[in-house]
This record gives C-alpha cells, sequence and structure tokens, in this order.
C-alpha cells in the first residue's frame, strides 16, 4: 500500500493509517505559546501541510483575530518549539491482542470479548421465532431460520 501524497509503502494498512493521521494530518503539531505574547501583538505562522500564511493579532487575553496572509513582503515565521501529541486522542489502529475468556478459557481477539461473554454465558435472547418459538442470541441467524411450521405442507382433502 502506498501514501499517495509522499509515495512511502507500507505492507499493513494500519500503518498507512497511522502514517497518514500522523504526518499529513498533524497528529503531532508543534505548538506556539500564545499565553505569552502581548495584547496587541501580531505574528506569522505557516498553516500546516499548506503553503499559506496566516497572521494572528493577540486582541484580548483569550481572543485572537486570525486572517490569511496575502501579501507580497516576505515575513519572519513564528517558530513552534513545544510539541502536542494527539496521538492518544485519536487511535489509528485496532487491538490485535489476543485475550482469553475467564469463563469457558477461549481465545478471540479483545475487541470481541464483550460479545462473546454476552452471547454464550448470559442467557439473554434478542430474537425469537413467534411461530416455532425458537430463540436466536443474533439477528442473522434469527433472519437464517427457516421455520418448521411454515415448511409443513397441509395435504388437499
Amino acid at each position: 500500500m502506498t501514501c499517495k501524497p509522499c509515495n512511502r509503502t507500507f505492507s499493513e494498512y494500519y500503518r498507512l493509517k497511522y502514517h497518514i493521521r500522523s504526518v499529513h494530518f498533524n497528529l503531532k503539531p508543534r505548538i506556539v505559546d500564545r499565553e505569552s505574547m502581548e495584547i496587541d501583538q501580531t505574528w506569522y505562522e505557516s498553516v500546516a501541510n499548506t503553503d499559506s500564511i496566516v497572521q494572528i493579532k493577540k486582541v484580548a487575553d483569550n481572543m485572537m483575530i486570525m486572517q490569511k496572509y496575502n501579501g507580497d513582503q516576505p515575513v519572519k515565521l513564528l517558530e513552534r518549539n513545544q510539541v502536542l501529541d494527539l496521538t492518544a486522542s485519536f487511535p489509528t489502529y485496532t487491538s490485535k491482542k489476543k485475550i482469553k475468556c475467564t469463563v469457558c478459557k477461549h481465545m478471540m481477539l479483545k475487541r470481541d470479548l464483550k460479545l462473546h461473554y454476552e452471547e454464550r454465558h448470559t442467557h439473554n435472547i434478542k430474537h425469537e421465532c413467534t411461530k416455532c418459538k425458537a430463540t436466536f442470541k443474533r439477528s442473522y441467524f434469527y433472519a437464517r431460520h427457516k421455520c418448521p411450521i411454515d415448511t409443513v405442507k397441509t395435504e388437499p382433502t
């Protein structure tokens, strides 16, 4: 699998997905300490993943005015030193970890344990045929069900 923006190749899809999120969607962007800026101070920053520049003016302690810079004059961009890591907030892969059911010792993916426990070790019946009273724990088992009462044909008299 290849990343279209940078042509890097990956052997597994989740690695490509993580690469795209972390590199091209800035899961680890550099941030500016804007609290140290003075009121009425103006500075310029580059916009992530573009060639655009934004002009920012601090007008109050908790308010800034931002607008795209369209000027022809070269400006000094504010450096970003601190890194904000957002990877924990935006997970990019599913867990492949196996876990053992404590009741029946069956091994399965961690994400499947809750459903397994509900289906196998509780007595919750979710679907019931109204004609033959057969019960099913999953909707697709109920949908595939062929009721024996429907298949019995009455003989003509």
